[in-house]
């Protein structure tokens, strides 16, 4: 009987084995499908040679230099980045207004010399009430004051969406003038 237990045992023991240890089937092999060629989209204009693209990128590199050049005074000389150009403003002419008084029964005087300003808009009165005003210089020529960071000259422009620009100063009364598109004027003191 223990030969017949044994042998059932090992019987048994060579089962299992074989029913949870059973080695796993190799995986199938992996198959490798080429990519396609990827071909750059011609597009119009563009040369296809490597000659015609160096020529193409030089011309590029060209045209930007040209534009980083200012040639105004013939010196050639490349600009720095920075804070957009001022634009100086010129102011509209003031309009004239007619004015007729009676001097005497049947004579009129009429004169032609007296000046209207225009009335300043709310958002021209609102912009020059949070104008901030860091010093003023009065004596130079043309005065300069630093105007919200913005050190500027009388008749440049200082805010263009309003088209306000800084007019001039006045120095006994310690004001500041400006003047809008419309040619309204806005003084503040310093």
């Amino acid at each position: 009987m223990l030969v017949g237990g044994s042998l059932a045992a090992v019987l048994l023991l060579g089962g299992v084995y074989f029913v949870w240890l059973k080695p796993e089937p190799p995986p199938p092999p992996l198959v490798v499908r080429p990519k396609p060629p990827v071909v750059p989209p011609v597009v119009a204009g563009t040369p296809a040679s490597m000659a015609g693209k160096m020529v193409d990128k030089a011309q590029t590199t060209a045209a930007k230099a040209a534009a980083a050049i200012d040639d105004s005074d013939g010196l050639l000389e490349k600009r720095t980045p920075g804070p957009a150009p001022i634009k100086a403003a010129v102011p509209p002419p003031e309009k004239m207004a007619t004015t007729t008084a009676p001097i005497a029964p049947g004579i009129s005087a009429t004169n032609t010399n007296v000046m209207v300003a225009p009335e300043a808009s709310p958002a021209f009165r609102v912009w020059a009430s949070n104008a901030r005003i860091v010093s003023v210089a009065p004596g130079r020529i043309p005065p300069r004051a630093v105007i919200n960071s913005r050190a500027v000259d009388a008749g440049q422009i200082i805010d263009d969406a309003l088209g306000v620009y800084f007019d001039s100063v006045d120095a006994d009364k310690k004001t500041i003038i400006f003047r809008d598109k419309s040619g309204a004027k806005v003084s503040i003191k310093y």
